[in-house]
């Protein structure tokens, strides 16, 4: 730290104090952060996403994880390479490696601040890390005595029957648990070795069938239709974040209401995502629709970019793994974003296009809806052709989800009635309408 006081330069008071001080201090980190290259153990944990679907929550505001190849990350603390408004927490944008000027200012005219969370500040992401950590098989803490809080507190959300690995040469005090392995090395080290262990344990775990895979969701003799919406999470959205929760509610009421209407004929599914630059997260995954919970403001955390490839390759590319080709179902997936795709490392447009094309020959439905962006061009690049455009404003995304709910239902008509081809005409107004 040198000639800087932590108090002063990680705090929010210091900030007030002090910001001149506080904004030399990040941007000196920032430039060095340039000079930093990630470790074997960033490799190593970003390896292990050929065999695992993995999540990295980390306390660090560095970007060596992004740089090593991870392509979820949650992180607690903020990130370097952003910058945020001094007043709205939600408005959020990259930065990259230079410096904040002095006097520059975020788009709501307040101050631009580094987007770090201080000392005295809430930790926004914390919500969103419970979740992941509950949901875990296994939970990997590497490097934490586990004594600064609330990240200390996520293990107790751990279900218990998930394996627990502690890496930290030092001794962890952790409470009792029927499956906790503690390997007492430095993190490169401790990281060869649970690579080691995870391989064997892929080598003993036995091997789903396709027609074990297949019997998740039984038609019952009915179309199973899954609703598969992928929800833009990126901070552009946060001046919209309460009409984005009211309308995705109405939405799922709207699935609710078409599963009690046509009950003797359908089953309804619904799989939610939310993307963002942090982490592309599943809330929930082919649950039935009177299952599926509602958004709400804790659920719902708008931050960073928009990596909508990765969220679309991923969710589509796991989804088309688990449908039995010979069970009747219906897709309908519904893209929602208010911003360009400018973050995506996995998956590229062309690729995108490729499963968007595979899909729609199956009977597929896609829908994109967009503002602030040519939408056209952004849905015609992926293959979508029923697209619409809305304003980013709280009456423009309230009718957006207003319009878009009266087609929806008239596509689950349309498939009871067996004229469920609508490509290109989705969001076209019957004619007694026009």
């Amino acid at each position: 730290m040198g000639q800087y006081n932590l108090e002063e330069v990680a705090s929010i008071e210091g900030w007030r104090r002090n910001p001149e001080a506080v904004q030399r201090f990040y941007n000196e980190r920032r430039k060095q952060l340039v000079e930093v290259e990630p470790n074997a153990a960033h490799r190593i944990l970003a390896e292990l996403e050929q065999d695992f679907d993995v999540t990295v929550i980390t306390q660090n505001v560095d970007n060596l994880h992004e740089r090593a190849g991870s392509a979820k990350i949650i992180h607690l603390h903020g990130e370097l390479t952003k910058a945020r408004s001094s007043l709205c927490a939600d408005i959020v944008f990259d930065i990259g490696y230079r410096p904040i000027e002095k006097d520059e200012q975020a788009p709501d005219g307040s101050p631009l601040r580094p987007h770090i969370v201080w000392f005295g500040e809430p930790v926004p992401m914390i919500d969103a890390a419970q979740l992941v950590v509950a949901a875990a098989d296994i939970l990997v803490v590497v490097g934490s005595a586990l004594t600064v809080y609330p990240a200390a507190d996520l293990m107790k959300y751990a279900n218990a029957k998930a394996a627990l690995y502690l890496i930290n040469p030092e001794e962890v005090r952790v409470a009792r648990r029927r499956d906790v392995t503690i390997i007492r090395e430095k993190a490169t080290a401790g990281m060869e070795k649970l690579k080691e262990i995870l391989s064997e344990k892929l080598k003993e775990a036995p091997k789903a069938t396709p027609k074990e895979t297949s019997k998740i969701l039984p038609s019952d003799g009915k179309t199973n239709i899954f609703n598969v919406i992928i929800l833009d999470q990126s901070g552009s959205m946060s001046s919209i974040k309460q009409e984005a929760i009211n309308g995705y509610n109405e939405t799922l009421q709207t699935i609710k209401a078409a599963q009690k209407e046509h009950a003797q004929t359908q089953n309804h599914f619904v799989t939610l995502v939310v993307f963002n630059g942090s982490a592309t997260r599943t809330v929930y995954e082919r649950v039935g629709c009177v299952h599926a919970e509602e958004l709400t403001a804790e659920t719902y955390c708008p931050d960073s970019n928009t990596p909508l490839y990765d969220a679309m390759g991923t969710t589509l590319t796991n989804f088309r793994q688990t449908l039995d080709a010979e069970t009747d179902h219906r897709a309908l997936v519904t893209i929602i974003t208010d911003g360009q795709e400018n973050a995506s490392k996995e998956y590229s447009g062309q690729q995108i296009r490729k499963i968007v094309d595979e899909l729609r020959a199956l009977g597929w439905a896609f829908t994109y809806i967009g503002a602030n962006h040519d939408v056209e061009a952004a849905a015609e690049s992926i293959g979508v052709k029923d697209r619409m455009k809305f304003d980013a404003t709280r009456r423009g995304t309230k009718d957006m989800f207003s319009k878009k709910n009266t087609y929806r239902k008239r596509y689950y008509d349309n498939i009871a009635l067996k004229q469920e081809n609508v490509e290109g005409k989705f969001f076209e107004d019957d004619e007694e309408d026009k």
